[in-house]
């Protein structure tokens, strides 16, 4: 196509004819002279442009594969954090079932102790006394109550220690979860390249804000929860330890408390059984003076009795003798000495008379007395069979057992590898 409509005649000049072609060789010469510099600049463009496209992706690649070692480290510390709390938890829930054993154990004494104090209460008479055996079995009590409280409070504690072990695993079964599935994306991520069947364009995808943390804050939040971790397995730890000491103490002092109340039964029944063996000694001693005064009370009634004969015979020759006649009812010598024996013979009686209401009164008293000792006899034994035989039957034995027979799921299971490696 002609850039002029084609005319007749002569129009333009030759020079504008020449100027006309030179203008076209001028401009046909910038514009190759435009294009040559774009093809330039295109080329080098190209290859920079894949150069560093290619560096790009190598840097993202090398990042992604930081990022996937990075990944993989904190998952490998968080599991093994993980094992170490469990590993804690299970110990402490042994220390928990020992501690809730002893404190069930704790309750075998008692009962034994109050069993004892409610069957001292049968005691009767004099008996009935507050002595030291009834101090110690109150002490022991008030000293098995105290610990009882203890262990109930650090129970308490251990139960809570085991809700903040449960949630610190909690927390970081979370971030390793999280962490997986970072991995998994962040791997496949890096296992992408030019020619993989699974790549797209997804337009405006990196407008989207990736604000949930930043490199900082996201190892921050593993390492605080590997810190709380560890601080919490160190609590627990600790707890342990009060637990195992608060277990002993308790099984030494109990045992201690539970040794000297019987070494106070022991002198108590010692004491009653020499007290009782006075006693019998006494009531023997008594019989012996009752028979004695039996046989005292016997001779004087005899005695008594054989004043009689005299008497008759003295009253009888005074009587004899009131009936001599006139003159010859003298008052003689005879006569005189019949009135002083019959006076002798009823003084005789009477002092005899005395004497035996005395004997007999000591009999009553001495009989009395015997029945007394009998009575504080039967109280001893009473006693006896108390402390003894009931008491000291029940405390033969210390009945508190410091740990119970429970092993750890985790030491199960290391025993089961051990037999299958043997095998």
């Amino acid at each position: 196509k002609l850039p002029h409509a084609v005319c007749t005649g002569n129009q333009y000049t030759h020079a504008e004819w020449t100027s006309s072609n030179l203008d076209h060789f001028q401009n046909a010469e910038a514009s190759r002279h435009v294009a040559e510099r774009i093809r330039a600049e295109a080329s080098i463009l190209i290859t920079e442009r894949n150069a560093k496209t290619v560096l790009t992706q190598n840097d993202v690649n090398g990042k992604l594969g930081d990022r996937v070692r990075d990944i993989r480290q904190w998952k490998d510390d968080l599991a093994r954090e993980t094992e170490k709390l469990e590993e804690e938890a299970e110990h402490l829930e042994e220390a928990r079932r020992h501690l809730d054993y002893a404190l069930s154990q704790s309750k075998r004494p008692l009962k034994v102790c109050q069993d004892c104090l409610s069957e001292r209460e049968n005691r009767v008479g004099i008996d009935q006394v507050k002595d030291a055996v009834e101090k110690n079995l109150k002490k022991e009590v008030e000293n098995i109550h105290r610990y009882q409280h203890r262990m109930k409070i650090l129970l308490e504690k251990v139960n809570r220690q085991l809700e903040e072990l449960a949630a610190r695993k909690s927390r970081l079964q979370n971030d390793v979860t999280l962490k997986d599935e970072a991995f998994t994306i962040d791997q496949k991520c890096f296992a992408l390249h030019n020619e993989s069947g699974d790549v797209n364009f997804h337009c405006g995808i990196e407008r989207v804000e990736q604000s949930a943390s930043v490199p900082l804050s996201w190892q921050e939040y593993s390492q605080a929860n590997l810190r709380n971790s560890a601080f919490s397995r160190d609590v627990s730890e600790q707890i342990r330890s009060d637990v195992d000491t608060l277990i002993s103490d308790a099984a030494k002092d109990m045992l201690i408390c539970w040794t000297n109340t019987n070494k106070e039964f022991q002198e108590r029944i010692s004491e009653t059984q020499e007290t009782q063996g006075k006693l019998t000694s006494h009531i023997h001693l008594v019989e012996r003076d009752i028979l004695a005064m039996d046989t005292l009370i016997e001779q004087l009634r005899t005695a008594k009795a054989a004043k009689q004969a005299p008497m008759k015979v003295a009253q009888s020759r005074l009587k004899n003798r009131s009936h001599r006649p006139d003159i010859e009812s003298c008052n003689d010598p005879p006569h005189n000495r019949l009135v002083d024996e019959v006076a002798t013979i009823n003084d005789t009686i009477l002092l005899l008379e005395q004497k035996i209401t005395e004997a007999e009164a000591a009999r009553l008293d001495l009989v009395a007395n015997k029945q007394r000792l009998e009575n504080d006899v039967r109280v001893k034994s009473n006693s006896l069979a108390i402390d003894q035989q009931k008491c000291m039957t029940l405390r033969m034995s210390f009945p508190f057992n410091v740990r119970c027979s429970v092993t750890s799921k985790r030491v199960e299971r290391r025993r089961f590898r051990l037999d299958l490696s043997e095998d």
